[in-house]
């Protein structure tokens, strides 16, 4: 994982910014919205635990997992459920 190459984040929103006009979005398509909605599906619809979510993202710690997603209700029930 290290020697994958890394793109920063204002070449990605040029990109970003490019799929949105050729895909006809209204929503502005950022760095922090595909982080948003990564970290919200994999925590609330896949169940994957923040430690991982952070791995995938290339964090170190669970500190921005917690900023990018909040569990919702469903997650909340599912796992008072499972206890």
């Amino acid at each position: 994982m290290e020697n994958l190459p890394k793109t920063s984040n204002s070449s990605f929103n040029d990109c970003l910014k490019q799929i949105q006009h050729l895909a006809a979005f209204k929503t502005k398509l950022t760095v922090k919205v595909a982080c948003k909605t990564f970290t919200n599906l994999m925590l609330n619809e896949l169940g994957v635990s923040e430690e991982s979510v952070a791995a995938m993202l290339g964090y170190t710690t669970t500190k921005h997992i917690r900023y990018y997603g909040k569990a919702n209700e469903e997650r909340i029930a599912k796992e008072v459920d499972f206890i």
